[in-house]
């Protein structure tokens, strides 16, 4: 198992998952993204995208709106 990335990396989408400890497998998907730029590039975009939905001043300003939204609605309610 790959670990903790496995939960933000999809194989082949926004990159390359190994095996934990595995050399061979690192080395040979290092090659793979190196004699295919096309993918490399397309991987990295990808994984862009993800990581900017996760940034965590995004993450907290979601939480905060989320939360006042909350109240508001409690206020009105009540």
């Amino acid at each position: 198992s790959p670990g903790g990335a496995a939960e933000l990396i999809t194989n082949m989408e926004n990159g390359i998952l190994v095996r934990p400890g595995c050399i061979d497998d690192l080395a040979n998907a290092m090659i793979f993204i190196l004699n295919n730029p096309d993918i490399a590039e397309r991987l990295g975009n990808n994984a862009r995208n993800i990581i900017s939905k996760l940034a965590p001043d995004l993450i907290i300003n979601q939480w905060k709106d989320y939360i006042e939204k909350q109240i508001q609605a409690a206020k009105t309610h009540y």
